[in-house]
């Protein structure tokens, strides 16, 4: 398990943020070898559009506000916000010396990220090479090996 801490929100946030970061979040957390921090997370609700933003902060101290205009589908809102975050993702690993891919297809070790999108309304990681579905976004595994404690 890597180290994704708890979002620190404001007060007035919306449960929509929860309902589109918390998968993402868990993604990184469960496969991502650099680690980040959540600050700032807040619902920008205007006349014209909605949406969710918060700041993304990773180890080195490197920080980047993320912001996604709410689709009303949030199905799109969690694909775009994980594309949003992966390349966030990739630049933290870069700068820590790590191979900047994330999340690594299974299929194709050391060969490329997986794809966001949606297929059939859901929230998926995507081969890009075979466009097979490989997960829905939220529930990547940790790739590091399981200690039996009996």
């Amino acid at each position: 398990m890597y180290c994704v801490t708890e979002p620190h929100r404001d007060a007035g946030t919306h449960p929509w943020f929860e309902r589109v970061l918390a998968p993402i979040l868990h993604d990184l957390g469960a496969t991502c070898a650099a680690s980040f921090e959540i600050r700032d997370a807040r619902w920008e609700g205007q006349s014209i559009s909605a949406g969710i933003s918060f700041v993304i902060c990773h180890s080195l101290g490197a920080e980047k506000r993320v912001s996604v205009v709410a689709s009303g589908k949030p199905s799109h809102d969690i694909a775009d916000t994980a594309d949003k975050v992966q390349d966030v993702a990739t630049d933290a690993l870069w700068f820590e010396g790590l191979s900047p891919v994330w999340p690594e297809c299974p299929e194709h070790p050391g060969s490329h990220a997986l794809l966001a999108t949606v297929v059939s309304e859901r929230p998926v990681w995507l081969c890009p090479a075979n466009r097979e579905v490989i997960a829905e976004i939220g529930t990547l595994a940790d790739p590091s090996p399981q200690v039996d404690s009996a």
